[in-house]
């Protein structure tokens, strides 16, 4: 029974790593085409700046150099927006990935030490009623047992 169950929950881990590395592979797919979208754009806005400069170079470069560093903190804020996003949709999916691992070893333990807890038990009742019979035998062979004897055994029991 306990081999069974272990083979049940090597089967039940790799099915869940399985999922978890689709998941990981996805996450990661997205984060790609996320990150070559956002390239896309910043070259097509670095062309666009680079035309923009290049017209407005000669009624002024200070005009241009703004509205470069504008571009340019709006992509950082954008590319810095994204990172932070993925990463705490990673951090509280490895989170709840720890969380359920900790409940799944704590309820194995509890599970256990009841097992453990059970095998104790059963083993002092079978040692008292062991006892018991074993008494019961030998005042079977001298005498009938009184019933103070009776009830001390059934004393032994509770």
């Amino acid at each position: 029974l306990r081999a069974r169950r272990q083979a049940q929950t090597e089967i039940l881990a790799d099915k869940f790593r399985a999922a978890r590395n689709v998941e990981l592979a996805h996450t990661c797919k997205t984060a790609w085409a996320t990150c070559a979208f956002q390239e896309a754009a910043r070259r097509r806005q670095a062309a666009e700046l680079e035309s923009l400069k290049s017209a407005n170079r000669e009624k002024g470069d200070a005009t241009a150099e703004k509205m470069a560093d504008k571009f340019r903190e709006a992509r950082e804020a954008e590319a810095l927006l994204c990172c932070a996003c993925l990463w705490h949709m990673d951090a509280r999916e490895e989170k709840a990935k720890r969380d359920r691992e900790r409940k799944e070893r704590d309820l194995e333990g509890k599970q256990q030490r009841n097992h453990e807890k059970g095998d104790n038990s059963g083993e002092r009742v079978a040692d008292t009623f062991q006892e018991i019979r074993d008494g019961s035998e030998k005042q079977c062979d001298t005498e009938k047992p009184s019933s103070t004897d009776t009830q001390s055994g059934m004393e032994k029991l509770g």
